[in-house]
This record gives structure tokens, sequence and C-alpha cells, in this order.
């Protein structure tokens, strides 16, 4: 009963480990480009340096920093360096620092992915695949166990069908559920919280719905779960799980209930009866055909033989992320600003003119289901002295100089050199809106034939929509 106990906690609790490594990065973006310091060290319980960076761990981190030689021995690694656009993938990920200069200032815009998978596609697929292939194994094992019984064909179609689709449903459910929080940084965390709380109530509201659970059979459940040693307890919760599964299946006084329960009542028996099922199909003797292919670990050894159980184990890989160990590690990030961001993800120190992340993250693993985490900001800085040349004031800043300013790095040399032209013509005073409405006719080279330049005018239309609310903007046209 105990081993039974065990189980099924383990489906009910994810076990993690305290220890986890922790990541302070900081980012200060330069004329051409930036600089990045990074310092990791292990942790447990809030207790910095505990004990030293996986020696693994060291070697990702010095693939990225050729200069640096950490001392394995060390509580704390320090490394620095200086990058173009691209950011190092020493924590694991990818991302940009990108700036755009113009003459009516800067605008910088940062993304970085951290861990995780970014292959939504494939996770789901996968899961799909591995739902449709539990599903005909689970036909095929009753047809082995009841072979012949006259409510097996129902039964069988049920899981063919309705089952095998809710399944499908419920593993979306699962895995927006196991991607909601970890999306949400801790200066956020209430937020994570609630919405997490939200996907588990839209899982257990759906399986409600679609006929799997009643209301009158929550507290036996909520019982059992506070009772797992108690045999009594979980007999009535095998029966009552059995009970619900043909009531939904249209076969409410089936047989097959007594059978199903008796049979998972011995958990030994069940556990043999699934196995001599599993060694029966494909996958299974697939691992077998790798193992007799494998060469022996030493001289008088060979790998264990595969456990049927084996094949249940790989196609849950494709269900559910169980990571033992360090799979919590910590990011606090900051990055330099000139100025506070008009978009971003992160919480903004205007004391310190930064922003700031703090998160937590998956363990540096390739397998796995959850989302990377990702931290944006885009921010811009006016060249006050040439907008209050040109234009009297600060005519743009923000998100429109930003994307001014990536319009303006659009341009060819010769669209460059004619569109500077033009604005060095302006003036402050009267007749402004006039002036930029005037261009393609007072510019140095008008458009062939007299027609518009879409690209060209975007920067016209820009500008005037910075206008457009204003009143008493005047200047005079720029003079020939």
């Amino acid at each position: 009963m105990k081993r039974r106990a065990v189980l099924l906690m383990l489906l009910l609790v994810g076990l993690t480990s305290c220890d986890h490594n922790v990541y302070q990065i900081r980012l200060v973006p330069k004329d051409d480009g930036f600089s990045r310091e990074l310092t990791a060290w292990r942790t447990s319980g809030g207790e910095e340096g505990i004990g030293t960076l996986p020696e693994e761990e060291l070697k990702e981190i010095v693939k990225h920093y050729p200069a640096a030689k950490p001392d394995s021995r060390a509580v704390k690694h320090n490394f620095a360096g200086t990058f173009t656009d691209k950011t190092p993938a020493d924590v694991g990920g990818a991302g940009w620092l990108l700036h755009h200069t113009c003459r009516m200032g800067t605008a910088w815009r940062y993304v970085e992915r951290f861990r995780g998978n970014p292959d939504v596609a494939g996770t789901l697929a996968r899961a799909t695949q591995a739902i449709d292939r539990i599903s005909d194994m689970l036909i095929g094992w009753l047809g082995q166990e009841f072979g012949g019984h006259k409510d097996l064909a129902k039964l069988s179609k049920f899981i063919d069908t309705e089952l095998r689709a809710d399944l499908k449903n419920v593993a979306v459910y699962a895995w927006l559920s196991n991607n909601t929080s970890g999306q949400t940084w801790l200066a956020k965390e209430d937020r994570g919280e609630q919405l997490e709380k939200e996907m588990h109530a839209r899982i257990l509201h759906f399986v409600a719905e679609r006929g799997y659970l009643r209301a009158e059979d929550v507290p036996l459940l909520a019982r059992t779960a506070g009772m797992l040693s108690d045999d009594e307890a979980m007999d009535q919760a095998i029966r009552s799980i059995v009970k619900l599964f043909f009531a939904k299946a249209g076969l409410p006084e089936s047989e097959l209930i007594g059978g199903l329960a008796s049979l998972f009542a011995k958990p030994e028996a069940a556990k043999a009866s699934v196995e001599r099922y599993l060694a029966t199909t494909a996958e299974y003797k697939a691992l077998l055909a790798e193992w007799r292919k494998a060469p022996p670990d030493g001289p008088e050894t060979r790998p264990a033989e595969p456990d049927p159980m084996d094949v249940l184990a790989e196609l849950g890989k494709g269900l559910i992320e169980i990571e033992f160990g360090d799979t919590t590690d910590e990011l606090h990030l900051s990055l330099a600003a000139a100025e506070a961001p008009f978009d971003t993800n992160g919480l903004w120190d205007p004391k310190a003119h930064e922003v700031r992340w703090d998160g937590r993250l998956t363990a540096r693993q390739k397998l796995t289901a959850k989302l990377p985490a990702i931290c944006y900001a885009y921010w811009s800085k006016p060249a006050t002295a040439f907008q209050q040349k040109h234009f009297g004031k600060i005519l743009l800043e923000g998100k429109p100089l930003a994307d001014y300013c990536l319009w303006r790095s659009g341009l060819s040399a010769e669209e460059g050199a004619e569109w500077d032209a033009f604005i060095d013509r302006l003036q402050p005073g009267k007749g402004l809106r006039g002036a930029l409405e005037s261009f393609g006719v007072t510019t140095t080279r008008p458009a062939a034939g007299g027609k518009r330049r879409p690209y060209l005018h975007e920067g016209v239309e820009k500008l005037l929509g910075a206008l457009k609310d204003e009143q008493g903007d005047t200047a005079e046209p720029p003079s020939d």
C-alpha cells in the first residue's frame, strides 16, 4: 500500500530541489554595442555560496567569455565582455540589443530569451501523438484482459473518440498551466499565481463538465489525497473513478466495472498485466532490438534489459515535464537605459535609470516543455539640441522617435542625403506644417514626373502626426 501511495504522490506533486544556480546580469548600452557583466553562484534557501557552480555549468559560461579564467573553488564567479548586437548564450538562450541613431535621436530595442523550449508546435504535436498512442494501447490492453466481453466494443469506441479528444484538450490546458506562472517575473508574482490558479480551475471545470468528475465525488477524492496509506480510502477512490469512467462511456451498470476495480485494487497484479501487454507493442520490440545491438558496459556486462514500463515512460515525456533537481534557477537582470522605456515587461527604476527583471528559469537542459522566459525593453532618447533648432521644441520622443529612427535607418544613402537636406532647411517659426507638406516640391531632387515616393513620404507623415494635435505650430517654409 505504501508503494501505491508513493506512486500517487508522484503524480500529484512535483519534486524539486532547493539547491539552484543564481545569475545576476547587468547590461550597459554603448555607442558601438553593449557591455555585459555576469555574476553566478549556487544557493539554497536564501543562503549565498553554499557550494560552487557545477563544473559543466562553468564550462558553458566560459565559452562566451574567452578571457575568463574562473577558479572552480570560488563561491561567486564574475564574467565580463563587450558585444556588438547579439547577446551571448551564457545563461542559455538568445537575444539582441540594437540601436538606431539618427539626427533626431537614438532608439534602443532589447529582447532576450532565456532557456525554455520555443518550439510550441512541436511540443503540442508530441503530446498529441503520445495521447493517440496511449489511447490505442489502452484499447489493446482492455482487449487482452476482457476480450469477448459484450461491453468491450462500446467501451473501446468511447476511448477511441471522446476520451482521446478530451485528453488532448486537457494536455493543452496542462501545457498552458505549466507555462502561465513561468512567464511572470517575481516582481509580478501575484498576477502569475492568479493566472496559474485560473488555469487550474479551467482544467477542473473542463473535466467536470465533460462528465469525468461529479460534485459528490470531490469529498471522497479529497479524503483519499489526505489518507494515501489508507487501504479502504484508496479502494473507494479507485472504484469511484472506474464508475465515473464507465458512466461517461454510457455503461453505468457494466460488469467490467467490478473486474477493473478489482484488478486496480491489486497493484502488483495490475502492473504485471500492463507489462504483459506492453511487451507485445512495437515500441517495446524496438527498445529490445536496440538493447540487443548495444555493446556491453564492460568485459562481462551489458546494459540492463529494457523494462516494458519504459514504453509508457517514453510516451510520458511527450505529455508532462518532470524535472528532478535544479529546475528553478534564478535570474536577476538589470539594463541601463537613458530614458524610461515606452514598452517593457520589466520594472523601471527611475533613480538608477535601470529596467529590472527578477524571475525563475528552467534548468539548463534540452528536454523541457516550458516556454522560454522573455525579457524586453524599448526606449529612445531625443537629440534635444537638434530638435530645438529645427522645430523649436522636442517634437519626437518615446515610441514615435523610435519609429522615426527605424524608418530613417531604412533609407538609402541617396534618400538619406535628400531627406537630411530637407530637414536642415526647416526653422522654427510660422508655416511648419506647410513646409513639411511641401516635401517633393522644395526638395533638391523632386520625384520623377512629380510622383510621390511612398517610403520617403512616410517621414513626412511621422512628423505631421507629431504636429497633429498641436496648436499654433507654424514656421516659415524653408528658403531656397
